[in-house]
């Protein structure tokens, strides 16, 4: 990985557009630092106020292989796509391995995920082609809504676009256009256009480093035992070792320590809901949990408390959205075969698991209620806030945006509460987690945003769907896995006819 990843980046190895500069000038930084924290490149005698410890990694292998900066900066790049691979692969397999399968099955969906992950890109470069192709009426472009593309073209030259920059298009899909201007300018980037790209940019390197995390998750919801009171005492090296490891994520991009931690406590209430008996489970869940986190929290914050004292932020809490949200259209364009996949996941584990359940327990209730919680939160700012909804038609408004985020946050909580049953095994509980935790981020994006110095919902939705491709491709990969062990030989034919024939008919209507 590592190798092809550096063949790809020396096609063009120069550090001299987009956020590139930037980049290059904290990795500088760092290397000439002889104390900490590093000075601030632009600002003399400032401190760098940013989440800079992924640089500070590629600068101390910088150091110590004597490999010049401008050159180490691209075999970053690579080295940080070869770990993503790596990683994706390394916890995919012990899924499988988990699950029972031979190391043949893991070895395969290890090689699903890698593709999924760090190659695979959104369906958006499926437009293009059609676009290149001169496929569609100028009606179709205008209502597709692309910017960029709203004129049909004759059919171009050669199988790709040769239009400049023609594959940036595909982070900037999700907006809303009046006159050529964007009204609700939005990031979907993904890991392989960030790779491709070449920013040394802390959302692509917190990814190895996030599947770390996510690694170590699933290594506690093995254990035999239940994570109670007493697992507590009986394992202080393992919480310090979770703290450090955790605590990283919001030196390397702050973003993902919050979503990271959250999947862990997720995971350690699953995991106490399978293994207690149901007598004491409201006893072990809530006080386990609570104290889990707390100490993950505070030990994460104290070990890396010299980099927060630092630390100058710009954000100033959560606010409603209630003004552009994203087509249904555009948003299906830029979630990807990901998310497609882990919905098929969810919905055929429904159905195997569906003729088993006699009556609904308090779980479903407890799903449910986290399910309804956040748009009845945002409903209520929408009727009662004052704020800019007052534009807007505000039935039309919420129907468009819950028309999205219901089935969003059906799927995530149908996923959470299968994997809250024992008769699903630990490896798919733990996959159902991960797409549980990815459609309730893709509807929050919807919901609400994070404000900060942008004024709008522009780097939520960036930070939040690129977290949710990372868990998606997890997901969506192991599903492969179950569907396929799950279905008879004949039922998978049957399905793969029924797909191919559907995906044909699709791109016949719009030729």
């Amino acid at each position: 990985l590592f190798v092809f990843w550096v063949i790809i980046m020396s096609g063009d190895p120069s550090i001299d557009h987009t956020e590139k500069p930037m980049d290059f000038a904290f990795l500088n930084s760092l290397v000439a630092s002889d104390n900490f924290p590093p000075e601030d490149p632009w600002l003399s005698g400032m401190p760098i106020s940013y989440y800079y410890f992924g640089h500070m990694i590629m600068a101390v292998i910088t150091k110590l292989t004597a490999v010049p900066s401008y050159i180490s900066y691209n075999l970053s790049v690579a080295l940080i796509a070869a770990l993503s691979g790596l990683t994706i692969f390394g916890l995919l397999c012990n899924l499988v391995r988990a699950a029972g399968k031979s190391t043949r099955y893991a070895i395969v969906i290890g090689a699903v995920g890698v593709l999924t992950l760090t190659i695979f890109s959104n369906f958006e470069g499926v437009i293009e082609l059609a676009h290149h192709m001169g496929w569609g009426n100028a009606s179709f472009w205008e209502w597709l809504g692309i910017k960029g593309l709203s004129v049909p073209l004759d059919q171009g030259i050669g199988l790709f676009p040769d239009t400049q920059w023609w594959w940036w298009r595909a982070t900037r899909i999700i907006d809303v256009i009046a006159n050529g201007v964007s009204l609700d300018y939005t990031i979907t980037e993904f890991p392989f256009f960030s790779f491709i790209l070449g920013d040394l940019h802390p959302h692509m390197m917190a990814i190895p480093f996030v599947i770390m995390c996510l690694s170590v998750s699933f290594g506690l919801f093995l254990e035999k035992k239940p994570l109670n009171w007493i697992w507590l005492k009986q394992n202080p090296d393992t919480i310090l070792l979770i703290a450090v490891v955790f605590g990283s994520l919001g030196f390397i991009n702050s973003w993902d320590l919050p979503i990271s931690t959250s999947i862990l406590v997720l995971t350690v209430m699953v995991h106490i809901l399978r293994s207690a008996h149901s007598g004491d489970r409201l006893s072990f869940i809530f006080p386990s949990a609570l104290i889990l986190l707390v100490l993950i929290i505070m030990g994460s914050l104290i070990l890396y408390a010299p980099f927060y004292f630092h630390l100058n932020t710009h954000v100033t809490g959560i606010e409603p959205l209630l003004s552009f949200g994203s087509r249904i259209s555009l948003f299906l364009i830029s979630v990807g075969l990901p998310f497609f996949l882990t919905a098929s996941f969810i919905i055929v584990c429904c159905k195997h698991q569906i003729r088993g359940w006699s009556s609904l327990s308090w779980n479903a209730y407890l799903v449910v209620s986290i399910s309804i919680i956040p748009p009845i939160i945002w409903l209520l700012f929408l009727i009662f806030g004052n704020s800019t909804a007052a534009e807007f038609n505000i039935f039309l408004l919420a129907a468009e945006r819950l028309l999205l985020t219901t089935p969003l946050l059906t799927l995530g909580g149908a996923a959470l509460f299968l994997a809250m049953q024992n008769q699903i095994k630990t490896s798919a509980s733990f996959a159902l987690i991960m797409g549980s935790t990815a459609m309730y981020l893709l509807a929050g994006s919807e919901l609400f945003y994070v404000g900060d110095l942008f004024g709008n919902r522009m780097n939520t939705v960036f930070k939040l769907h690129y977290h949710s491709w990372i868990l998606l491709s997890i997901s969506g990969s192991y599903g492969i896995f179950y569907i396929f062990t799950r279905t008879q030989k004949q039922q998978l034919i049957n399905r793969v006819r029924l797909y191919t024939w559907a995906t044909l008919c699709i791109v016949f209507t719009l030729i």
